[in-house]
Order: C-alpha cells, then structure tokens, then sequence
C-alpha cells in the first residue's frame, strides 16, 4: 500500500492567498519512493491543481512534475493520482496547488510558505523565478508513494485484494478463482 513520502498534516484553515495563486511549501522527504498520489487538504469546496518543485538553497527551483488538470476538492483530505517523480529520503521539495477559490487550502503556523498570482490551470512556471511573498506556515499537501521493494509487496496486495472482491462477488468460476488465486502468490 501507498506510504507518505513527504509532507504535512496541517489542523486548522487559514485565510492564505486567494484564487489564482500558486501556494507552495518547503518540506523535506522523509522516505525514498516512487510518487502514485498527491494529497491536499482543503478548507471548502473549489477545484485545484498541483505540481513539485526541486530546491535551490531553500528557494524552489525547477518544476519536476504537475498536473494542471482540474480537479475537485471538497472540505478535508482529496486524493489525486499523481505520478512520474523518484522522491528522495532527505530531499527538500516543494509542493505546490493552485486554486479556483479563495481560502481552499489548509494551514498550519510553522513551516515556510510561498505563493504569487497565476491564474487557475495554467501551467506552473518554469523555472519557479522570483516575485513570491512568503509567510511562515505550512500549507495541507502530501506525496504519497511507494518505498523500493515495496513496490513488489504493493502490488501483491492489489492482487490480493482484487482477488478478494472477485471471491465475495461469487461471479466467477472455480477454475477462474483458481487461477487469480496462484497468480496472488506468483513471484512480480
């Protein structure tokens, strides 16, 4: 199963920039993985996107992935596939989202924060350039993802649960069953 790489927990909203404007923070990764999910926590209802940006002595640099499709968040925690990023344990990244709606996202008083204008679903910058305002907290995303070797153990439980449901559904045949069955315990 997915583990969080990086990120934080945020507990309470905050009246942080507006709509149209790129909101990213400074976390560093606290294990080594391949990225599967983008977590963001939302205050109320709006439409997002985000990206990751790599550091350059603390200040985000080049953008390594986004997805500046838009996607619906409501109140609390929206999980969002998102892949095509190596993390690395120890490594500053910076998360980003940009909002259709003001106060959207969740924050949390310490931590390093930036943000400036971009209108909703545009593509992120490239480099990240300067013009940001800061402030000091930390905003409500995380990657999700998972450590090596887990990747194996992953996808053994995804057979395993696929497994599961074909079994409760009683749908297919025993000789079906048996095969899904040998395939949850092949070797990846």
């Amino acid at each position: 199963m997915p583990v969080q790489l990086v990120g934080g927990s945020p507990t309470s909203p905050d009246a942080g920039p507006g709509a149209n404007a790129i909101v990213m923070t400074k976390y560093t990764a606290v294990l080594t993985g391949t990225m599967l999910q983008f977590y963001l926590k939302a205050a109320n209802a709006a439409n997002v996107c985000f990206a990751v940006y790599d550091d350059n002595a603390g200040s985000p640099n080049n953008l390594l992935v986004q997805d500046h499709t838009s996607y619906a968040a409501s109140a609390g925690w929206n999980v969002y596939p998102f892949t095509g990023l190596q993390v690395t344990k120890a490594t500053v990244y910076w998360l980003a989202g940009n909002s259709s709606a003001n106060n959207t996202l969740y924050f949390q008083s310490v931590g390093t924060s930036l943000w400036k204008g971009l209108t909703f679903h545009d593509a992120f910058p490239n480099p990240a350039g300067g013009g940001w305002g800061g402030y000091n907290y930390f905003g409500g995303y995380q990657l999700w993802g998972v450590p090596p070797g887990g990747q194996v153990i992953w996808m053994m439980a995804k057979r395993m649960q696929d497994f599961m449901r074909d079994l409760k559904r009683g749908l297919l045949p025993p000789d079906v069953l048996q095969r899904k069955w040998r395939d949850c315990l092949r070797p990846i």
